[in-house]
């Protein structure tokens, strides 16, 4: 748990000093993965959870990404810096 945490504060504060802004996209999927974690206890070894498992290593990293892009460029260019999609 410790680990966990530690990894979380971590990758927020990696983001905020690329990004110069708090955005709590990461963490709250981070988090997720705590549900995660009970749901594919019962998915083990099925097609089903390899399935769910690759689309999240594949998509995952490029939607987090994505969201913290459109937060920055939102920010920068909207007029008074607004977030608005």
């Amino acid at each position: 748990m410790i680990t966990f945490v530690f990894s979380v504060l971590f990758h927020e504060l990696f983001f905020m000093a690329a990004f110069g802004r708090l955005s709590l996209y990461l963490s709250s999927l981070q988090l997720c993965q705590l549900l995660l974690t009970f749901i594919f206890s019962k998915l083990k070894g099925t097609l089903l959870g390899n399935m769910i498992f690759w689309y999240g290593q594949v998509h995952g990293v490029t939607m987090v990404m994505y969201l913290y892009y459109m937060d920055w460029f939102n920010y920068k260019y909207s007029k008074g810096g607004v977030f608005d999609m």
